[in-house]
């Protein structure tokens, strides 16, 4: 299983996606330079490298948005049936709970119960299908 996870999750009636980090204490993601004037550095740094409690690309994400992120591969990651319904707007749930591998440990870190990798594409869908709902309640 992968250290790190694009989840899902409903939360107060609203559809965000979290950028999770899974490492252990140790991990490369949660080293940084013990210079720590330095924002970045390259992958092949050799200079002396400190532990650190947050993994530093979670830390990206949450400080940059995920227009920060950049997919190496083009595609669908990752499609997650739904029923749809409306209510003021779109209103989706997903058909069934996804199946979540592992142990207790690792499930538990799916607590939201719906998990997806790297879903941008179902977002930005139901995005659009908000505006078109929004479009058609404006002309009515």
């Amino acid at each position: 299983m992968s250290e790190h996870v694009i989840q899902v999750v409903a939360e107060f009636g609203e559809l965000n996606m979290k950028f999770v980090c899974n490492a252990v204490a140790g991990s490369p993601c949660k080293r940084r330079p013990a210079n720590q004037d330095l924002d970045e550095w390259p992958h092949d740094y050799e200079g002396e490298m400190i532990e650190n409690a947050e993994c530093w690309a979670a830390e990206w994400v949450s400080a940059g948005g995920w227009e920060s992120i950049m997919p190496d591969v083009d595609g669908i990651y990752a499609s997650i049936p739904v029923t749809v319904d409306y209510d003021d707007g779109v209103i989706v749930r997903p058909v069934e709970p996804v199946k979540i591998p592992g142990d207790s440990a690792q499930q538990e870190a799916y607590k939201a119960g719906y998990i997806a990798a790297g879903i941008a594409a179902l977002i930005g869908a139901l995005d659009v299908a908000k505006v078109r709902v929004e479009e058609a309640s404006d002309d009515e």
